[in-house]
């Protein structure tokens, strides 16, 4: 037997795939070729397309007009996409910032859903004008990306860059399951590219995003109302939530011309996630510009570990809850090394977006089980009409707060807030915590109020006495229950009396016995209990 005959002439050069879908050339059965490029030879999009034995199709179709990793000779005969690496551009996705990628995107999404190969790309704008959907197990890689250069909403043109160039439309543009089609979402990865958003309202949205799916080294800028938002899915078939899913190394910069936005990331139904460094700033340039909040927590996240948080710029900084949701189911959550700096706003009215301003920034209402580690918040919000720069309240558990600091230019700091305790757990103020409510803590040591029988220990853990005359300590004011002060005698007039309740708290020292003229550079460690600040250490010199 022969074996159909080939063109030669069509085959002795390179094809690109636009020239193989327009090709009327004789293959045999099985044939692969290897195209130098999708649109030009070494223009991007080299491929290896098979012809897969289907026949009789619509002539000269590409895989946009298929919606599949598919194409169409010029004889009807059909080929399949069998490189072994995958990039946008083999779909027909052009990155020069001119060519509207609709079609090719959504052609590159639909073949990785059944073959379930990483979506590649190179460097590039890649325009769209309309917001496009991803799935379950969707993994779309970018070209890599210099960091250092997102600085502002304007996203660069190192790496891939999906710019809209749409008509401003308040849904998502790039979104997961909004309509509640996907029950089970799982390994969905975003990585390595930008998102410029144009000036739309939102940039990312994905809901019932079940397990395991990763959002990292993505930028979004240039939305006009929120960045990332990660939240369940209400549906008849149940409620779709967010299992150990993770977003690290982002930046989230909204437009600079929008008067008013609402969040960086909002997250709700969020377990056991891990979120790390991450920075929402609104642009302090922009003296039209602020934001509502720049990361929230709303009802059901528990579990969560957030490591190297920024808030730069906003209103709010942190918020922990949703008015009227259920925010004792905001639980567990951890916090290391975040940091917030926000100038303070003084809002037109106390609705901003569909949030009620009832709760501020570090304003933690009826939230259970967190710790702060390595946590500052300064230059905190405080204008009316909120009454605090931070607060917690309704401490029924525990709560461990470490190597932190709160400072406010304005008097309204109230850190704990302790209505009961259920449980008969403790508040744990450790380490170097601080509330001050004119500065951060310059020095490791703060003196206290010299001559003073009843000094105040708010605002510090780290003391030195300064007395300049004969002084008996009997107690110390503005103590909160489970702090721990460290307290160094720099004088040679100090004493300490023990058991003495002249002034509401007393101080238990060992044996009950009081310290006369204690000499300088004697070291002391007393730990709150209601009314009593016990010695827990001493160094007598």
């Amino acid at each position: 037997t022969r074996s159909p005959a080939i063109n030669w002439s069509e085959i002795q050069k390179p094809l690109t795939t636009l020239e193989l879908i327009a090709s009327t050339g004789t293959y045999a059965p099985e044939a692969v070729v290897n195209t130098s490029g999708f649109t030009t030879s070494g223009g991007g999009g080299k491929a290896g397309w098979k012809q897969n034995g289907v026949t009789g199709q619509t002539v000269s179709q590409s895989p946009a007009q298929l919606v599949d990793g598919l194409l169409n000779d010029g004889n009807g005969n059909q080929w399949a996409l069998v490189s072994s690496v995958i990039y946008l551009e083999q779909f027909g996705v052009v990155l020069d910032n001119a060519t509207d990628n609709n079609l090719a995107l959504a052609a590159a999404i639909a073949f990785q859903q059944h073959n379930y190969k990483k979506l590649n790309s190179g460097a590039g704008y890649c325009k769209f004008s309309a917001p496009f959907e991803v799935f379950s197990s969707t993994h779309i890689d970018g070209a890599a990306i210099s960091r250092s250069k997102s600085t502002t909403g304007n996203v660069n043109d190192d790496g891939l860059v999906f710019k809209y160039t749409g008509a401003a439309t308040a849904t998502p543009l790039i979104y997961c399951n909004l309509d509640g089609s996907q029950s089970y979402v799982h390994a969905l990865k975003l990585t390595n590219f930008r998102l410029d958003c144009g000036g739309s309202q939102n940039g990312m949205e994905l809901q019932g995003l079940n397990e395991y799916c990763l959002v990292r080294y993505v930028d979004v800028g240039n939305y006009t109302h929120g960045g990332i938002k990660c939240i369940e899915h209400d549906s008849a078939a149940g409620r779709f939530v967010n299992n150990q899913c993770a977003f690290k190394n982002l930046k989230l910069v909204p437009d600079s011309r929008a008067a008013k936005t609402s969040y960086g990331m909002f997250l709700r139904e969020m377990h056991r996630g891990e979120l790390s460094q991450i920075t929402v700033d609104a642009q302090a340039s922009s003296s039209t510009h602020s934001i509502n909040y720049g990361f929230q927590f709303g009802e059901g996240c528990y579990g969560n570990v957030s490591t190297a948080l920024y808030a730069e710029n906003c209103d709010n900084g942190f918020l922990l809850g949703e008015s009227g949701a259920g925010n004792d189911t905001v639980k567990n959550n951890t916090f290391i090394g975040c940091n917030t700096e926000c100038p303070q706003y003084e809002p037109a009215d106390t609705t901003i977006g569909s949030y009620t301003g009832t709760i501020s920034i570090g304003i933690f209402a009826g939230v259970k089980w967190y710790s702060f580690i390595n946590y500052e918040c300064s230059k905190a919000f405080g204008s009316s009409p909120f009454s605090y720069d931070y607060l917690i309240v309704d401490a029924h558990q525990d709560r461990i707060i470490e190597r932190s600091s709160v400072s406010s230019a304005s008097d309204r700091v109230t850190f704990i807030t302790a209505s009961e305790n259920k449980y008969g757990r403790d508040i744990w103020l450790t380490d170097a915590f601080s509330v001050d409510n004119s500065s951060q803590i310059a020095d490791f040591e703060n003196s206290l109020t010299a001559n003073s029988a009843y000094p105040s220990a708010s605002g510090s853990l780290c003391w030195k006495t300064a007395n300049s005359t004969a002084t008996t300590i009997t107690g110390f004011g503005d103590g909160q229950d489970g702090q721990k002060m460290e307290l160094r005698i720099r004088d040679a007039n100090t004493s300490i009396d023990s058991d003495n309740t002249a002034n509401g708290d007393s101080i238990l020292l060992f044996g009950g016995t009081d310290l006369s003229s204690i000499n300088i550079n004697s070291t002391f460690i007393f730990r709150k209990r209601g009314t009593s600040w016990i010695e827990l250490s001493r160094m007598l010199r």
